[in-house]
């Protein structure tokens, strides 16, 4: 299938064709010359690194990430040293007219959609020993359901991660509290059809934001931001939303996989994430010579949203670690 470029407020967007359907993936274009190899520049070193980001469930790459880039700045060092390849889940992509795509023949999975990102890779040119690259070292941001995807890719593919920030990851399978509000969920879904109904979408905004960030105390959710992302969740559509958290609900337990990742990872375990015990766990299992965790005080899982400045300091600290290490 040949793959369609198409423009979204200030980014190149690709569809990319992979095992299990077609896939979006948004850049700036600018910045992706400074970061491609091809065969003028083998043997040199880029001026940007391939950051890959996945956003959480309920969000896509613009609601998740655009906060979190916006406070950083243009001339902040992680704009100036990477370039951003924002994933979008399959269906999840703004303006997207159509769902799951039939090649996932059957349900949508963490490790199908971590599969995606090898393909992705292959696409750019980045994954080792590919015939376009000169071993590409890729970094890698995630939010939730997304940090998870990009922790079992980073361990079990051929792949040139070698960072990653993962906010508020899932390392662990879901506890009975969480299938039993996802079992309500779906019959909410089911009934919506069309449009996530007030409920549902203040459901996924209890698994986002702390009660602090979007007034949550009594349901209610009436901080501005909760206001939008609630409009932002009800022009969604419901069957790619609900396939995306199948796939958070039904994951499996990754203890493995964070004992075996190898890259160098900084840990946001937002207090208030209903995954805040994960992070921990997962910070436990892992090589303490290459993690850091840091404790993020009254924030949700989607910290790049709730509270983005919180994160300003940390991503300092793992960038001039990364650069000691001569990564940039």
């Amino acid at each position: 299938m040949s793959h369609v470029w198409y423009e979204t407020y200030d980014l190149m967007t690709v569809q990319i064709s992979t095992r299990y359907g077609n896939l979006s993936v948004s850049y700036d274009q600018s910045h992706h010359a400074d970061c491609a190899f091809d065969e003028t520049n083998i043997g040199k070193r880029p001026k940007r690194k391939p950051l890959i980001t996945y956003h959480d469930c309920g969000t896509n790459h613009r609601t998740c990430f655009s906060s979190f880039f916006s406070c950083l700045g243009k001339e902040h060092e992680m704009n100036k040293k990477f370039c951003a390849y924002h994933v979008d889940a399959p269906g999840m992509q703004d303006g997207s007219v159509e769902g799951v795509p039939e090649e996932f023949e059957g349900e949508v999975t963490l490790d199908k959609l971590a599969q995606q990102l090898e393909d992705v890779s292959d696409f750019f040119g980045w994954t080792r020993g590919g015939t376009k690259t000169n071993n590409t070292e890729v970094f890698a941001i995630g939010v939730g359901s997304g940090a998870t995807v990009l922790s079992i890719y980073a361990n079990r593919f051929a792949n040139p991660i070698v960072g990653m920030i993962l906010v508020s990851p899932m390392s662990r399978q879901a506890n009975y509290a969480e299938w039993m509000y996802a079992k309500w969920f779906r019959v909410k879904c089911v009934r919506a059809r069309k449009r996530v109904s007030e409920s549902g979408a203040n459901h996924l905004m209890g698994r986002l934001f702390s009660k602090y960030g979007s007034d949550g105390f009594a349901g209610k959710f009436s901080s501005d931001l909760a206001l939008t992302t609630r409009n932002e969740m009800q022009d969604m559509r419901v069957d790619a939303l609900l396939a995306y958290y199948d796939a958070t609900v039904n994951r499996l337990d990754n203890t493995h996989i964070a004992h075996s990742l190898k890259c160098r990872t900084l840990i946001l375990a937002g207090s208030e994430s209903p995954w805040y015990n994960d992070s921990l766990h997962m910070n436990s299992v892992m090589d303490k010579t290459i993690t850091s965790w840091v404790d993020m005080e009254k924030v949700g899982a989607a910290v790049t949203m709730e509270h983005p400045s919180a994160m300003l300091s940390p991503v300092h600290l793992w960038l001039q670690r990364l650069k000691a290490e001569g990564y940039l």
